[in-house]
């Protein structure tokens, strides 16, 4: 998880509208940093400030300071941050709300909205103001960047699409057309030369 929020980025270079949400800043004491780090490589881990505290060998209050003045975000605050930098990058890879919800610690998706302190409406206004897109264009978007990669690859249309979460080849075809204009077979064998699009592999 710690790879996806800090080094993630979308196949298509061309499109820099779909960079994910940046991780908020890292504290830099060895005890806050380390929880920290704990906490980006799995969101979903159940320990508290308390538990986070004593696995670094400081006392809460302390750890807490040090999250307050080297990040500058309450603790509480910094881990909600760091969440939903992972969501969104989750949501950007065409995960839905629930699955991306359980992904950094909650159950259903109202626990997950209810801990952000928005509703499901809330966050997607949110989310269209940090990205310029919803959930739906930014996961269609991005699974076009990595259909065209998959297919200048020269992978068979099939495979593809059980990799962007389609149910079938049938499926993938039917988006593309849509989005290109060509199906993935045309597109495959010269498409990219008459698209606006820029060839991903060079």
């Amino acid at each position: 998880m710690l790879d996806l929020v800090a080094n993630a980025r979308p196949a298509d270079t061309a499109h820099r509208d779909c960079r994910p949400l940046p991780a908020p800043p890292l504290p830099t004491s060895p005890e806050a940093l380390a929880a920290a780090r704990t906490l980006l490589q799995n969101p979903s881990h159940g320990a508290g400030v308390v538990e986070l505290a004593q696995s670094a060998g400081v006392g809460v209050r302390t750890l807490q300071q040090q999250f307050l003045k080297e990040t500058g975000l309450p603790f509480a605050r910094w881990r909600t941050a760091a969440r939903v930098a992972t969501a969104a990058s989750l949501l950007g890879l065409g995960h839905d709300i629930g699955w991306t919800g359980r992904q950094v610690g909650f159950s259903t998706p109202a626990g997950f909205t209810a801990e952000l302190g928005v509703d499901a409406r809330t966050l997607g206004h949110d989310f269209i103001a940090a990205t310029g897109q919803t959930y739906a264009q930014r996961r269609d978007q991005l699974r076009m960047n990595l259909a065209r990669q998959y297919l200048e690859e020269r992978m068979p249309t099939g495979q593809a699409a059980r990799k962007l979460g389609y149910a079938d080849a049938s499926a993938l075809t039917r988006v593309f057309t849509r989005a290109h204009g060509m199906s993935p077979r045309e597109y495959r064998r010269y498409g990219w030369q008459h698209t606006e699009e820029e060839l991903i592999l060079q």
